[in-house]
């Protein structure tokens, strides 16, 4: 005679905590779930399921709520979850996310552009060596291809069904951050320090230069004041004439004391990225090189390999340029005074002036001396270098750097040719001036009605 079989549940009957359930009973899948049976008492399938409903619903509401993108992987890589951050900084929808190779898809670069293998990926890793990892400075890629930086913490899944808490790994979860603002501000402040720094070493550069190029002419003066002083002292009478060359001397220093602090400030200001204040007039360039070149020759040959002479060709006519004419006349006596100093001994610097068309004036400075080794020429416009030829020879490497700007804010350029020992040429190409042209500080304006 078989056993009674055990009689079904009552839906309606409230499960006795109490009681024990015997385990051949059949379970009411339409059992209500009863709030007072407490946790670690047996449950229907029903109320697990509820059970199970309810933290899913929990947990979705977290992540939903989260600013950081959260996204769940399965052990082969593919995507279980992706919460609504996720979706946006990528670009995707969950429901496109889903079941991709999200390494594919996001992570197979690495910041510096090559291949990110899977072999070697950290987040993947994570689903290897059981242990979270934490990347402050990575990038995923968006839908659209385009490459954003992120931070990010991935961390192993486990299967956790016994309780343990130490199960098998059955996937990983990562959170990120779009760190592109943060990148933003970090170069931002990058930028503001380096130019902090930059005019720190400006600051001791200016400094440097004026303690080089002012000495000279200071000793000068001062020795012409303290002979002129000794003969005062002396009774001596004071001769007119040698009085004349004296003043004569110490007005040359002067002007080349104010010569050097105004490059100096204007190379500062540049520097900067502050434009110059051009005092703009018109100019006949001929005539203004033909003063330099005679100011500039017997000055600077002294301190020249050798006695330099500088012969100018230029128009009859004037050729009339509108410009600031005192920093056109100190840049004229940087080049061409230049050219002097690294001149052979015998041979001459050659200033051409003239016009190419209508619109141009064109001023050539050729010398035929030390010239310019062919991998130092992109430099010689940078501040205070000077080439490797130039050893031996006085200079402070401000002349033609200081120069360039100012040419640039004519409206004009400045290009440098050269050899070793083949000389050196230096072309300054000027916009003309022409009749009704009005012009404001920086390059000149075209005429009324030109093209």
């Amino acid at each position: 005679m078989s056993a009674a079989q055990p009689a079904p549940l009552d839906p309606s009957t409230p499960l006795d905590p109490s009681t024990p359930l015997d385990p051949s009973t059949p379970l009411d899948p339409s059992t209500p779930l009863d709030p007072s049976t407490p946790l670690d008492q047996p449950r229907s399938l029903a109320e697990m399921g509820d059970v199970l409903r309810a933290e899913l619903a929990f947990s979705r509401a977290v992540t939903d709520s989260l600013a950081e993108g959260v996204y769940a992987l399965d052990r082969a890589g593919r995507v279980t979850f992706a919460n609504p951050a996720a979706q946006g900084l990528l670009s995707w929808r969950e429901d496109e996310l889903r079941g991709c190779d999200m390494h594919a898809r996001i992570h197979a670069h690495c910041p510096d552009g090559t291949p990110n293998p899977e072999e070697t990926c950290p987040l993947l890793g994570v689903m290897r060596s059981h242990v979270a990892v934490r990347r402050d400075e990575d990038v995923f890629t968006r839908r659209d291809g385009t490459v954003f930086p992120v931070s990010y913490t991935a961390a192993p899944l486990f299967d956790d069904t016994d309780g343990a808490g130490a199960g098998e790994i059955v996937g990983a979860v990562v959170a990120f951050r779009d760190r592109t603002a943060q990148v933003r501000l970090e170069e931002e402040r990058a930028a503001l320090l380096a130019r902090a720094e930059a005019a720190v070493r400006l600051r001791n550069d200016f400094l440097t230069v004026a303690a080089h190029d002012l000495r000279s002419p200071l000793t000068n003066m001062l020795g012409r004041v303290q002979l002129a002083q000794a003969r005062v002292r002396r009774g001596r009478a004071v001769d007119p004439t040698w009085l004349t060359t004296q003043l004569a001397s110490l007005a040359g220093s002067t002007q080349r004391l104010l010569a050097t602090v105004d490059e100096l400030n204007d190379m500062t200001r540049v520097e900067l990225g502050e434009a110059l204040d051009l005092a703009v007039e018109d100019v006949d360039l001929g005539a203004l090189v033909r003063a330099v070149a005679d100011e500039v020759a017997p000055g600077v040959g002294a301190q020249s390999l050798g006695p330099a002479t500088v012969m100018v060709a230029a128009p009859g006519a004037p050729l009339m340029i509108a410009g600031d004419r005192n920093r056109l006349a100190r840049m004229l006596q940087n080049v061409i005074g230049n050219a002097v100093k690294y001149s052979t001994t015998g041979t001459p610097v050659r200033v051409d002036v003239r016009g190419e068309g209508e619109a141009v004036a064109v001023v050539t400075v050729r010398d035929d001396g030390v010239g310019i080794p062919a991998d130092e020429l992109p430099r010689v416009f940078e501040r205070f270098y000077r080439a490797s030829t130039a050893r031996g020879i006085k200079g402070s490497g401000i002349g033609l750097s200081g120069s360039k700007p100012l040419v640039e804010q004519h409206g004009g350029t400045i290009t440098v040719a050269s050899a070793e020992g083949q000389g050196t040429t230096v072309t300054v190409r000027l916009p003309r001036a022409r009749a009704g042209q009005r012009v404001g500080a920086g390059a000149p304006a075209p005429a009324e009605g030109s093209a």
